[in-house]
């Protein structure tokens, strides 16, 4: 193979029109690789259509009566001018294509064997008052092997419109010859030295071998690397999902999870298909590398020369929806639910991945398929759906809502202007998981009920006065409720205060109890004015605020519960000890409150964010409960929460540490709620209080208290060493590292540039700040990200 690459000047314009015109004698396949790479581009998202000059000339004269082969003698004077009109007419439809912006890529199907021909093509390409101007590359395909060209005349040619029906399969042959030598007598091919100033691609024999002169700019380049990947060679490629899986079963988008027990008879039979099936040479298997994927394969590993399990073929990343049925992604995000069905093809989950991504990471796999012989792909719905589309040319409207069924065999055989489908479906039960493609998307049907409430509570809805909307998604309650909860607590300080303040006259601790049930009373009573509804249905809307029966809450909400027995076991044990808690004991809060805050803001930050403000305003009640006197709480907190003080920044009369810690780890996400539905995503600085209080903080505490041995200068707190400062430092830089390889958080060269400064003044305000490390560092941070 030969290459030539063309380094065009900085000043041309990028983004062109490109017409890829085919160039070599009939039955040279010319044809074929027009239809193959307009599949292929389109496919990407290039939007093509090829302009066959054959079939021009078919419509402008009656080929019977032009005597044949004849026609095509460069002598016939009346054909030649009847081949230059059908010629110029598929230019002008296609200089119309492009000009009109319908397309970026036009295909010029025709022999273009001599350099009259193609620089009448150039110079339409080029002509002065086109703006911009078309971008030419020639696809010459050379043949000299006689059993490829008689393949191609006997597999195509003989059943192309101009003979088919009109004569016999011999005269047809001896008359498609003729042709062909007509077309030799004027045939010039292209040559490196006499067409140096044009671009293109000599595909020899069927892609032997190549010849690679000028590539161009983006498309072209693309062309020449889906035509090195093509060949003719007779194969199956078959496609088929795993078994049924677990989440199949209840309905759950994505996950690992493995086969039910109708899933792992599939394999079996699967096998048994393939003894059967006997395909002829080796077997190939490509798997995705999701547990139900690679179980199903695995059945079949004895039949096959290889086994490989490929990333690339794990399914579409459903993103935070990932876990969840489609009436809970619907109820959740009803607006995301909506543009998913309004464009299911560029609809990309939040945090995951479109059906356009995922076009662009399966063309890998795509090469690969047409390099190879018989391959079977074990993969999952959109994966399946893609390379399906792809072979069948199927374009992006239909692609999202191919039915590619459970338990099916898919058998594509590759032909030269066409792909033959066969489907095999097993007798073996399945749930349906195909979704048809909605007539008008709908967010919220009014006769609808959600399923899983009827499962979860056993609630007639038929008498309440619950709205669809309010029991699709209970997220409506959030901010009244933040607003509420914030002015009551505030309230319950301002009355105790008053009450039961210093130089009141003391009145029985019980009667705390008795303002602390007024104020959540008054509470409900305000909230129920605030969203307009009975205050008798708020405690359900709050229920459902919390549990809203997806797995993913369930997860998350059986995650706090772990964190919060960890630390209540934690107080209890540490409460009979006679001395206080050490530093690193006391970062031990720090460990579960930021485990609580990462799980949240990644998987759920609309409640975690909720779920902050009310554990603050739980911990300020408990402070003023413990203060003035309330029984029984004033005996149960004096006994736990003081061991945990810091004895250089507060005394027992006031314990600030839980409040300040809970404010300062959920503090980005409070000033910056992330919101999918209104585009605010995940970015660093909603982790920055994790990575400053939770990692930073402890890490210097900790490191600094143990193995501080080196004192800082005196403009830095006293005690402060480096070894502590380095931990500090260390710290962010290894939590902030694990972030961003693990791809949650979208970044650029600007980003890290914060990042870095943010980490570094961080370090330096520990070392120097005296007071409010738990407030004063994330705040930092987040106004610097």
């Amino acid at each position: 193979m030969h290459t030539r690459v063309h380094f065009h000047s900085s000043r041309e314009q990028v983004r062109v029109p490109n017409v890829i015109a085919l160039v070599g004698l009939p039955a040279r396949g010319k044809t074929y690789i027009s239809h193959k790479l307009c599949r292929y581009l389109n496919w990407i998202g290039i939007k093509t259509k090829a302009f066959n000059v054959g079939e021009y000339r078919r419509v402008a004269c009656d080929f019977a009566e032009e005597g044949k082969s004849e026609f095509f003698n460069p002598h016939n004077l009346k054909a030649v001018k009847i081949r230059d009109e059908c010629a110029r007419l598929a230019m002008q439809d296609m200089g119309r294509y492009l000009e009109n912006k319908e397309g970026e890529v036009a295909i010029f199907d025709a022999t273009n064997t001599t350099r009259e021909r193609r620089g009448m093509l150039v110079d339409f390409c080029k002509r002065e008052e086109r703006d911009p101007k078309f971008r030419i590359f020639f696809v010459e395909s050379v043949c000299d092997d006689p059993e490829i060209i008689n393949s191609n005349i006997s597999e195509v040619k003989l059943n192309s419109p101009d003979y088919k029906g009109r004569m016999t399969e011999e005269q047809a042959k001896e008359d498609f010859l003729k042709r062909i030598e007509n077309y030799k007598s004027q045939y010039e091919p292209l040559d490196e030295d006499l067409d140096d100033d044009l671009s293109f691609i000599r595909v020899i024999n069927a892609g032997r071998s190549f010849y690679v002169h000028n590539v161009n700019g983006h498309v072209q380049s693309r062309v020449v690397y889906f035509l090195m990947n093509i060949h003719l060679l007779p194969r199956s490629i078959y496609l088929t999902r795993h078994g049924e899986s677990e989440y199949n079963r209840i309905g759950r988008l994505g996950g690992d999870s493995p086969l039910s027990e109708n899933g792992l008879l599939y394999a079996q039979k699967l096998k048994e298909y393939f003894e059967k099936e006997n395909v002829p040479g080796d077997l190939r298997i490509w798997s995705s590398q999701k547990i139900r994927a690679a179980q199903t394969a695995n059945y079949l590993k004895e039949l096959a020369a290889h086994v490989e399990y490929w990333k690339v073929l794990d399914e579409i990343d459903a993103g935070i929806c990932e876990g969840l049925t489609y009436e809970d992604f619907q109820a959740r995000y009803p607006k995301q639910f909506a543009e998913r069905d309004k464009d299911k093809y560029h609809y990309r989950y939040p945090s995951g991945e479109s059906y356009e991504d995922l076009v662009a990471r399966l063309e890998p796999v795509i090469m690969e398929l047409e390099r190879q012989s018989n391959v079977l792909v074990v993969s999952h719905q959109a994966v399946l759906r893609c390379i399906l589309a792809y072979f069948d040319n199927k374009n992006r409207e239909e692609l999202p809502y191919l039915n590619v069924p459970l338990h099916t065999v898919i058998k594509l055989t590759p032909r030269a202007y066409s792909c033959q489908i066969e489907m095999f479906k097993f007798r073996i039960e399945a749930v349906d998981t195909y979704r048809a493609k909605p007539s008008e998307p709908v967010v919220n049907n009014p006769n609808s009920k959600r399923r899983y409430f009827a499962s979860i509570a056993n609630l007639d809805t038929s008498n309440s006065n619950f709205t669809k909307n309010e029991m699709d998604s209970a997220e409506f309650i959030d901010d009244p409720l933040i607003v509420v909860s914030w002015t009551s607590t505030v309230a319950l300080g301002v009355i105790s205060a008053g009450l039961f303040g210093e130089g009141k006259k003391r009145i029985n601790g019980i009667w705390m109890n008795l303002v602390l049930v007024g104020v959540v009373i008054a509470a409900f009573v305000n909230l129920s004015f605030r969203v307009n509804k009975p205050v008798l249905d708020l405690p359900y809307y709050c229920y459902l605020r919390v549990w809203d029966g997806s797995f993913r809450r369930t997860c998350i909400l059986l995650f706090f519960m772990t964190q919060l027995i960890a630390s209540i076991a934690f107080c209890v044990i540490q409460s009979f000890q006679t001395e206080k808690a050490s530093t690193t004991q006391r970062k031990f809060f720090h460990l579960t409150i930021s485990l609580i805050a990462l799980g949240g803001i990644i998987y759920d930050p609309g409640f975690i964010r909720l779920s902050a403000h009310l554990m603050l305003q739980i911990f300020v009640i408990l402070e003023l409960l413990r203060i003035f006197k309330a029984t029984p709480w004033t005996q149960l907190l004096n006994s736990s929460l003081p061991v945990f003080i810091d004895p250089a920044q507060e005394s027992e009369a006031l314990i600030l540490t839980p409040i300040l810690l809970i404010a300062g780890i959920f503090l980005p996400i409070i000033l910056s709620p992330i919101d999918f539905e209104k585009g605010r995503i995940l970015e660093l600085k909603h982790l920055a209080g994790i990575a400053t209080v939770g990692v930073g903080d402890s890490f210097a505490a900790i490191i600094g208290s143990r193995f501080g041995r080196t004192r800082l200068p005196k403009i830095f707190r006293k005690h402060k060493s480096l070894e502590g400062t380095l931990a500090m430092f260390v710290g962010q830089v290894g939590f902030y590292s694990s972030v961003l390889m693990s791809g949650l958080v979208p970044y650029s060269s600007w980003e890290l540039f914060k990042l870095t400064l943010a980490i570094v003044v961080c370090t330096l305000t520990e070392a120097i700040s005296k007071i409010g490390d738990n407030i004063v560092l994330p705040f930092v941070a987040w106004v610097i990200l």
